[in-house]
């Protein structure tokens, strides 16, 4: 770790932890506040949202606490504009706060 400049493993175990948890936390969020999100969506919008975190990491010094952040916005918008565009008639009643 000496080598590669990490200042501090905390920091570091935070940094993993938020490049993991954003996605999955936007899953939750669009999962559940959301009427019109498919599976579909949801998958388009984790790998939508992996995508934009090694993108941040490669090309940004952005502090470490806004990885989590950045995962979840881009996972609950890719996912629900990718749910729009692609809508799926769904049957199922009471998965979300709405009912």
């Amino acid at each position: 770790m000496a080598e590669h400049g990490a200042t501090s493993l905390w920091d570091q175990f935070n940094l993993i932890l938020g490049l993991f948890t954003g996605g999955v936390g936007g899953l939750f969020v669009l999962g559940i506040f959301t009427r019109r999100a498919t599976g579909a969506g949801a998958v388009a919008g984790f790998v939508v949202s992996a995508v934009v975190q090694v993108i941040l990491l490669q090309f940004t010094s952005m502090h470490l606490l806004m990885y989590a952040f950045t995962g979840l916005a881009s996972c609950v918008i890719a996912g629900y504009a990718w749910s729009l565009l692609f809508p799926k008639i769904q049957h199922i009643q009471g998965l979300t706060i709405h009912r």
